[in-house]
């Protein structure tokens, strides 16, 4: 739509050199398997999640993080099948920032929205940039 939105990071799959255009294919047919109605969250506090050497700076929630774990959950039980077993990722967030620094959790104006899409982005590992590879709406 153009519009910009935040972009919560629900899971990572894993580092990969390179996903061939088989397996990508693969993973997009089983995250089309979701079965997760479209839910409200709120962000109401900011600090640094685990790193090494630079530290995610990320907005983190209270309110409907139960259903952002739920969406993590369907999506690795989705992914299985695909990748075999996939490590939990950090809580569910959005990152601001990287730093070097760690902050502690501190307590922020609730920000509020509705999730209703699931977006598969392909990061290149060492580089700042990012593919889209598929979106699908929850619901």
């Amino acid at each position: 739509t153009g519009e910009e939105v935040p972009l919560i990071v629900v899971q990572q799959l894993g580092d990969f050199p390179g996903v061939p255009p088989r397996m990508m294919g693969r993973i997009c047919q089983a995250v089309r398997k979701l079965e997760q109605p479209a839910f409200e969250v709120c962000f109401d506090a900011v600090g640094s999640l685990p790193g090494q050497g630079r530290y995610p700076f990320a907005l983190q929630c209270g309110a409907g993080a139960d259903l952002l774990v739920d969406l993590q959950n369907e999506v690795l039980r989705c992914m299985q099948p695909v990748l075999g077993r996939v490590a939990r990722g950090p809580v569910p967030h959005i990152t601001l920032l990287q730093d070097t620094r760690q902050l502690p959790l501190q307590p922020v104006q609730p920000l509020r929205w509705l999730v209703r899409e699931v977006v598969l982005l392909r990061q290149y590992l060492g580089q700042d940039r990012e593919e889209l590879e598929g979106i699908w709406s929850l619901g």
